[in-house]
């Protein structure tokens, strides 16, 4: 249940940052929302620099790689628990002049993917989808922002998978719901591959 990843810091008994506030792309966020934190003690700890973790060095240099490339990066999905919602940019504002030109589309692209998970089978689940800052909260240095921001895929999410509460398993997914969590999202995945890849 450690959120954070094992890396010391100096000047500070406790350990780790939240891979999910380091990345470079608006790192820090809007002071006072509480999108990040300073504080190595917190579990939004955002790191000493943007994007200064061994694991966000790893993972920035292979994006560059990859947004580099003919087609450059196109989706990117961050797999989540838990909540079940398809967060959209951006995460790090909730100042509407700031939202993705191309956000209408994230949004029906999200709405498609949210229908085939419910329609796959009679588990009948529902997925709220939107910007993150408008049915979440404050997330800077997230890697839809960042994805989104730097290499301009037209759909970067931050996916929070099943269950919606706490009372239904929160972060421990009951074992007997880990097989049709697979499949539904699989259906939503083919559901956005023909969608985004084929068209």
């Amino acid at each position: 249940m450690w959120r954070k990843n094992r890396l010391p810091r100096s000047n500070t008994t406790c350990i780790g940052t939240d891979l999910n506030r380091n990345w470079k792309f608006e790192w820090g966020g809007e002071p006072g929302t509480g999108a990040a934190s300073t504080d190595p003690c917190d579990d939004t700890f955002q790191g000493l620099g943007p994007g200064d973790t061994p694991e966000n060095i790893v993972l920035s240099g292979l994006s560059d790689k990859l947004g580099a490339s003919r087609k450059g990066i196109r989706s990117y999905i961050d797999l989540h628990s838990y909540g079940q919602k398809i967060l959209t940019p951006p995460g790090w504002t909730c100042n509407t002049s700031q939202y993705p030109p191309t956000l209408p589309r994230m949004i029906e692209v999200a709405e498609g993917f949210a229908n085939s998970v419910q329609g796959y089978d009679s588990r009948n689940e529902t997925y709220q989808y939107g910007a993150g800052c408008d049915i979440e909260y404050y997330s800077a240095g997230n890697g839809r922002d960042h994805h989104y921001g730097v290499y301009g895929a037209n759909h970067s999410w931050t996916l929070e998978l099943d269950p919606v509460t706490s009372s239904q398993g929160g972060f421990v997914l009951p074992p007997e719901n880990i097989w049709p969590v697979v499949q539904e999202q699989w259906a939503g995945v083919l559901w956005l591959l023909n969608d985004v890849w084929l068209n």
